[in-house]
């Protein structure tokens, strides 16, 4: 077997990679934890990582050490109902936690103690001192209660908003379609954004209402209402710089949806649900009673929605816009995911008016990428800012981060099937005590074994080119896995890359015209599955000009490109379908 390394080193600083949008990493931080659901610093300059499990109890881990404390910070797993969408489901702590030692939680009661069977709990705990590794039960005070009529929908998030106020979201009460109407009932408090005041209270209340809140003064609708017409939104976040408030619901069959309102907002909106869901009229089922939509009514459009049938999502997660300092290039992106679908996202807040505000559209998620975690429940911050998600079934905590922000900054890293061969290339614009490369190979994508050994450059702030020519690839799929090495044995690993050989004549895509004035098609073979396409066209440099992602299926396909308006020339055309990559030129005249 020969093998060609290529490893050039060149001064190319004005050579950049086009991708919009930064490539996120997962950095693995801690596992073994059971159904975890929620997870937060408490804003008291600690490394404390607190982490919510949905039985009940509240585990804290050390994110400068990873380690997990033995004791349980907070067991309430004897009061609470677990089943389907209940559990101990959110946490929050006061902005002067460090001094009162106050943190509130969300739960659905399983009837121990006043609350009735099935209601949600938003109560009061108190850690005594601030820094105390356990929290005594005893210390409990309920502060509101709200009945569920079902088992779903209870949402159960909590956070503090930069006004001190604490804001509550809640799900519309279950079942599908909202069918008791509890959204926009304004004297329910289910399927809103409710409001209230921690530090003061109102006679026969353990909380008082802020006297600005939307509806004060209104009989027709609770006080404790912030906005309404939400149907089951997990998980909102206040950007730490801005104030504004970002909103993820779950959608019912048509669409997951982000809501935002803007630091300056006073409140009232009304979300639609469920007259609206996303973008779109909410056409309901034939129990639901739909006569209480009002035609003429003007509804709050979300920021960003996404189709459940072509993204293949079911159930959106809402994130944080990250202001972290582990990852310069994440800095304004707001991330979130879906938790059917395994997908994530990016959003980029743009100034509008001097507010933080964007036109609503609809989204597309991140490619997929592997090794990223599954069946993602929450995402929190720590006390600096970055950014967790959290694994629901493996119980795993990963930090987020990007591929430029890890040891190596690696800018681009490809397996390029040639005629009898594949290429893999990857580019670094940054080492530090880098003493190799490893390059992994594997028939099946979870056993792999060593290729290859590429020095590196050790240390250089300067761009590095690799290349290694994989001469006998494997028949059917090959997957690479790029590790990279430091001098002290530590290691990192990117990214899997797949290609595909088969015996005989390969089944690949078209591309016509050829040379185009910058339409072109890419014509793919019929196939009864639904796959992942991305198609990515570099200039003569490797500067990305071009991508676009589709998810098709059915019959042979046609996938119309308009390239932006770039110079006549010479052009590479990357076609990944379901990991399979192929490589067209493309002249472009």
């Amino acid at each position: 077997m020969r093998f060609t390394i290529l490893i050039l080193c060149l001064l190319l600083a004005g050579i950049t990679h086009a991708q919009t949008d930064p490539e996120l990493a997962f950095v693995p931080s801690a596992d073994g934890f059971t159904l975890p659901v929620d997870v937060t610093g408490s804003g008291e300059g600690s490394n404390r990582l607190f982490v919510v499990e949905k039985r009940g109890r509240v585990k804290v881990m050390d994110h400068s050490t990873g380690d997990v404390q033995e004791d349980l910070y907070l067991d309430l797993s004897g009061q609470v109902l677990t089943n389907s969408e209940r559990g101990l489901l959110g946490i929050a702590f006061h902005p002067d936690f460090a001094t009162n030692g106050y943190f509130y939680v969300n739960y659905i009661s399983d009837g121990t103690g006043t609350p009735s069977s099935g209601q949600t709990v938003i109560s009061r705990f108190q850690a005594v001192p601030a820094n105390a590794t356990t929290v005594d039960i005893a210390t409990e005070t309920v502060l509101l209660t709200i009945s569920q009529p079902a088992s779903n929908h209870n949402a159960g998030d909590l956070a503090f908003g930069p006004d001190g106020y604490l804001y509550i979201p809640s799900g519309d009460g279950g079942f599908g379609g909202d069918p008791d109407e509890n959204s926009l009932d304004p004297q329910s408090l289910l399927g809103k954004m409710l409001r209230i005041d921690v530090d003061n209270t109102d006679p026969g209340l353990e909380y008082a209402i802020p006297a600005n809140n939307p509806f004060v003064g209104d009989a027709s609708t609770r006080d404790e209402i912030w906005a309404l017409g939400l149907r089951n939104p997990w998980r909102i976040s206040f950007d730490r710089e801005t104030g504004d408030l970002w909103i993820g619901d779950v959608g019912q069959v048509q669409r997951e949806e982000i809501n935002f309102q803007p630091a300056i907002s006073a409140g009232g909106q009304n979300y639609g649900w469920d007259c609206r869901e996303g973008t779109l009229a909410y056409t309901g089922t034939s129990t639901d009673n739909d006569n209480h939509c009002d035609p003429m009514a003007t509804y709050t459009e979300p920021l960003a929605d996404y189709d459940r049938g072509s993204m293949g999502g079911r159930s959106i997660t809402g994130g944080f816009v990250y202001r972290g300092t582990d990852a310069s290039d994440l800095v304004g992106y707001y991330v979130f995911a879906d938790y059917a679908s395994d997908r994530f996202f990016l959003i980029t807040p743009e100034e509008v008016d001097g507010n933080s505000r964007l036109a609503a559209r609809s989204l597309e998620p991140q490619p997929f990428i592997a090794g990223a975690p599954s069946s993602v429940s929450s995402f929190g911050e720590d006390d600096d800012g970055n950014l967790y998600v959290l694994n629901l079934f493996d119980g795993e905590l990963s930090k987020v981060t990007t591929q430029r922000a890890l040891p190596v900054t690696l800018t681009t890293w490809t397996a390029e099937a040639l005629d009898k061969a594949v290429a893999l290339k990857w580019t670094t614009t940054a080492e530090e005590n880098t003493a190799n490369f490893v390059l992994e190979r594997s028939a099946n994508g979870t056993e792999f074994s060593t290729l290859a050994t590429v020095p590196a450059a050790g240390n250089s702030a300067e761009e590095q080119q690799y290349e290694f020519i994989d001469e006998q690839p494997l028949s059917g799929y090959s997957y690479y896995r790029l590790v990279q090495r430091d001098l002290d044995g530590q290691e990192e690993v990117f990214r899997v890359r797949t290609v595909f050989f088969q015996d005989g004549p390969t089944v690949a895509p078209t591309l016509s015209p050829n040379p185009t004035n910058g339409e072109f098609i890419v014509e793919l073979p019929g196939t009864e599955q639904q796959q992942i396409v991305n198609i990515s066209v570099y200039d003569a440099t490797g500067r990305q000009v071009y991508e676009r992602l589709r998810i098709i299926n059915g019959e042979r396909r046609r996938l119309v490109q308009q390239l932006p308006d770039v110079p006549a020339g010479l052009y590479r055309v990357l076609i990944e379908v379901d990991g399979t990559s192929f490589t067209k030129s493309l002249i472009v005249k």
